[in-house]
């Protein structure tokens, strides 16, 4: 029984700690995205060849997310209009540089600009560094 509760604690406060590690985990990997790059199209060549497999690998979901997020979820549609007839757009990221939006996650400290009594994910540090 002890055993049960246990397990059953420890589930229910992973659950929030993965939540900020995931978070916590894009800004870090946008911290290594900002430093191997001198502007968006130009390598650090000093900088990148002092990563790590594992930075390099943070650097690559970052800019993956990133692009991913301008690709298929920068605009929400939803209904409007009289009685919802109708459809509008509200734009999320009107940035398209995946450097910049980098650069201002990058800017972030996990613990200091995230409060976690609230619910903050990924897609919400993303449109933060999009404005």
């Amino acid at each position: 029984m002890k055993n049960t509760i246990l397990m059953i604690v420890l589930t229910l406060f992973s659950g929030t700690s993965f939540a900020n590690k995931e978070t916590d985990y894009l800004i870090e990997g946008c911290k290594q995205l900002a430093n191997m790059y001198d502007n968006r199209s130009d390598l650090n060549f000093l900088n990148n060849i002092t990563l790590s497999p594992s930075d390099t690998l943070m650097a690559g979901y970052c800019k993956g997310v990133i692009d991913s997020f301008i690709s298929f979820a920068s605009v929400r549609a939803y209904r409007c209009g009289r009685y919802n007839n109708e459809y509008c757009q509200k734009q999320l990221c009107s940035e398209s540089n995946w450097y910049n939006i980098a650069k201002k996650i990058a800017l972030k400290e996990p613990e200091s600009d995230i409060d976690y009594n609230e619910s903050i994910n990924v897609e919400d540090i993303i449109v933060s560094g999009c404005q």
